[in-house]
């Protein structure tokens, strides 16, 4: 009688001898399979040229447009908590001082804050209105150019150029902060002219370049898997494993019993 408990031989990771599923490397059988290796995907081709070109200007006019509008939104309401954060302080410092800054604070309040309402509620619209047409337009831009999602490479590209923006801004003021730190009283107007100058050249250069470059970035990041329109060819059929022959029992017949042959004394 055989042991049920005997130890079995592990399952076979590999098999050099079956042959592997068309077009994905690394299963049984095919190249640069070995034992244990997990199927890998298989390529993703890369983008066409009229896809590379469209996430390009897709960036540029997108993440042009978003900026501009969000400086319109954000300048406005920047001057606007700016200076009522000033004002307050001057108050409280007349009022602890027995009126030392009160001219100051009396100039301030004669300023007519309603007349500025209409402008800056105008420029906060508008910034708003540049702001979702440039999200809108780089969209369309990436679908008509053969992207199949083109709001999420907005989206991601949108991120990432901003953070990039973010990076880029501080490095930039603290270089210029430390350019100034350096210059005399009579050197410090023609040289702050001459860095404003460059400091909003090189803003909207790289402005720009970091949509350009978020867009594109994003669009080979989610690229499909075939071109738009492009069948991927199917995988030839297997043929299938041969069957083993059928064995065939011989019949014997069976044997016939014939009755004793009866005897007469």
């Amino acid at each position: 009688m055989t042991n049920p408990y005997a130890p079995q031989p592990a399952p076979e990771l590999y098999s050099p001898g079956k042959p592997g599923v068309p077009g994905v490397p690394g299963t049984p059988g095919a190249p640069g399979a070995g034992p244990g290796v997990a199927p890998r995907r298989p390529a993703r081709p890369p983008l066409t040229r009229r896809a590379r070109t469209g996430s390009i200007v897709a960036g540029i006019v997108g993440f042009g447009l978003t900026s501009l509008g969000w400086a319109l939104i954000s300048i406005p309401i920047t001057i606007l908590a700016i200076g009522g954060l000033f004002y307050v302080l001057l108050a409280g410092m007349s009022r602890a001082s027995d009126g030392r800054f009160g001219d100051l604070t009396g100039w301030m309040s004669q300023l007519s804050i309603e007349q500025w309402w209409p402008l800056v509620v105008g420029a906060i619209l508008v910034g708003v209105l540049l702001w979702v047409a440039g999200l809108l337009i780089s969209s369309a831009i990436l679908r008509r150019t053969g992207s199949t999602r083109p709001w999420a490479i907005t989206w991601a590209g949108l991120g990432i150029a901003v953070v990039g923006s973010w990076i880029v801004g501080g490095v930039g003021s603290s270089i210029g902060s430390f350019s100034f730190s350096g210059l005399s009283s009579d050197d410090v107007g023609a040289a702050g002219l001459v860095l404003v100058i460059v400091t909003g050249v090189s803003s909207i250069v790289f402005t720009l370049a970091a949509g350009a470059f978020s867009w594109w970035w994003m669009a080979h990041a989610l690229r499909p898997s075939a071109p738009v329109g492009e069948v991927p060819p199917a995988a030839p059929a297997q043929p299938a494993a041969p069957q083993p022959a059928p064995t065939t029992v011989p019949q014997h017949p069976a044997p016939t019993s014939t009755p004793p042959a009866s005897t007469t004394d």
